[in-house]
């Protein structure tokens, strides 16, 4: 999107953008390849690791074809992208994991909050045996 704010005759600062940009979307394709095998049971995790896949290649086929877009103006492939890439972002607020939750700053917070789970999951595990 910052390619948008550059006008047209400099060159090198667009190509620049484009080149981080290409940097970050590679970096985080490739921590959402490890944090999709890390999400989902292994009963389920080639098949989500197959749609991922299907998902990623799906975008790098739609690529040239909304870069044809040019012939019309040519922010319009820069402003597609990039909304993409804000939307995506967006909707990653709305995963159940993190949603309404405070993320723990520290590895201690985070063992504390491990170690509270499991005691509530045990107990509840406990009083189900105890009903049944």
């Amino acid at each position: 999107m910052f390619i948008l704010a550059v006008p047209q005759g400099y060159a090198i600062a667009v190509t620049s953008l484009a080149v981080a940009s290409r940097f970050f979307l590679i970096w985080a394709a490739a921590v959402c390849t490890v944090y999709l095998q890390e999400l989902f049971p292994t009963s389920a995790r080639q098949t989500a690791t197959a749609l991922g896949a299907m998902s990623a290649r799906a975008g790098g086929m739609m690529a040239p074809l909304l870069n044809m877009l040019v012939v019309f103006h040519w922010s319009i492939p820069p402003a597609v992208f990039g909304s993409f890439t804000l939307v995506a972002g967006a909707l990653s607020f709305l995963l159940p994991e993190t949603r309404n939750k405070e993320l723990p700053e520290s590895a201690d917070e985070v063992e504390k909050n491990r170690n509270v789970t499991s005691r509530r999951t045990s107990s509840s595990l406990n009083q189900e045996s105890t009903k049944m």
